[in-house]
């Protein structure tokens, strides 16, 4: 007898007989369905972007989007694109940071599976209340040197600082750009202001000199003449080389030799070496000259008694002293006269001699001779007589 077994799964039977034909065995074997398919992902229906709606400039903060399915369930794990559309006033990253940039509206818009929701953002300047400076303390003349400013609200949060007014107490010391770049013009002290809506803050600047590197001597003739006094010159120079424009004290190794006056002009006083000490800026040079015994012309008129008025002439060009010298006749009537002279030509005229009384001449005379004496040297070749 064959037995077959139904359930309400799927069942197949096997029927085995036995060999004796008395007993039979019924094998059931089950195959199950397969599981129903997932149900298919929600579908957004809508975003919401919630997060700030006013943001002072220079400061950050954060919008977050949410989806939802027509059923208002939030719908999570989706990719969400940011933009702004105006990214002058505000910005914002692909995290949702958004940072408000200079005054006006943005939106920002967050999009889900094409679906696009949004807010509206104002950027505004924060009122400032307070205002500070860094500067240096010194700025050397013909320099610059730029003052930063930075502004701070009530909480003491930085403010963005859109202008600034800037002024100088002293222009002739310091001037100031409408950036805050300062400029030495010369020696002193100058304060800087700059105001923002209101708010004041200033600094005190030293405009000091350009430092003195060095101090150059130019060429020079080192012999000093008496009766010639000669201008020491000297430079001063910074350490590119530029002459400057600086006061100079000078001195002298010995007096005996050679005095001088406050700007530097050299007298000589007695024969011998001396030195000549320039200084500006805390540099020196030194400049050396020899003074000779004597330079000049030197005329001899011989004879005449005592007391009688003696009268020598000479032409030359560039005479530095009269061309003519009248004296009285010493003891020994030989009266010599000292033409200084700038250079070697001259040419003599003549010599007489007369009563003191302004009389005609009382005796004749001529030149007894003619000597030229510069530097160290003796005298020159001597001329006798009128040419």
């Amino acid at each position: 007898m064959i037995s077959l077994r139904r359930s309400a799964l799927a069942t197949f039977a096997f029927v085995l007989f036995s060999a004796c034909g008395s007993e039979t065995i019924v094998t059931e074997v089950k195959k199950e369905e397969p599981p129903p398919p997932p149900p298919p992902p929600p579908v957004v229906s809508s975003v919401s972007v919630a997060g700030p709606t006013r943001l002072v400039v220079g400061r950050v903060d954060t919008v977050k989007a949410t989806a939802r399915a027509a059923s208002s369930a939030v719908i999570t794990g989706r990719t969400v694109s940011w933009s702004s559309n105006n990214a002058a006033a505000v910005t914002v990253g692909s995290d949702g940071v958004v940072r408000a940039v200079a005054p006006g509206t943005a939106v920002v818009s967050a999009t889900v599976d094409n679906v696009v929701g949004s807010i509206s953002i104002t950027a505004s300047d924060a009122s400032i209340v307070s205002l500070a400076l860094t500067s240096p303390a010194t700025v050397l003349v013909g320099g610059t040197a730029q003052i930063g400013a930075t502004a701070r609200d009530s909480v003491n949060q930085p403010v963005v600082i859109r202008s600034i007014t800037w002024t100088t107490s002293s222009p002739n010391v310091a001037t100031v750009s409408p950036t805050g770049v300062v400029t030495g013009v010369s020696a002193g002290t100058a304060t800087i202001t700059a105001a923002v809506f209101g708010a004041v803050a200033s600094a005190t600047i030293t405009v000091t000199p350009v430092p003195v590197a060095s101090i150059v001597v130019p060429p020079y003739d080192s012999l000093l003449r008496f009766r010639f006094p000669k201008q020491v010159v000297a430079l001063a120079k910074d350490s590119a080389g530029n002459t400057l424009q600086r006061p100079f004290t000078y001195t002298t190794s010995s007096v005996d030799v050679a005095t001088l006056d406050p700007n530097g002009l050299a007298t000589a006083q007695g024969q011998g070496f001396v030195t000549i000490t320039a200084s500006a800026g805390g540099k020196s040079a030194n400049l050396r000259y020899f003074v000779p015994s004597d330079s000049g012309l030197y005329v001899a008129v011989v004879g005449g008694v005592a007391g009688d008025a003696a009268t020598a002439s000479i032409d030359q060009v560039g005479a530095t002293s009269p061309t003519t010298f009248s004296a009285v006749i010493p003891a020994d009537t030989v009266t010599r006269f000292n033409f200084v002279t700038s250079n070697g030509t001259y040419r003599v005229r003549g010599a007489t001699i007369g009563a003191t009384s302004g009389t005609a001449p009382r005796v004749p005379v001529g030149l007894a001779g003619i000597a030229l004496l510069l530097g160290i040297g003796g005298p020159a070749p001597t001329t006798l007589g009128p040419p």
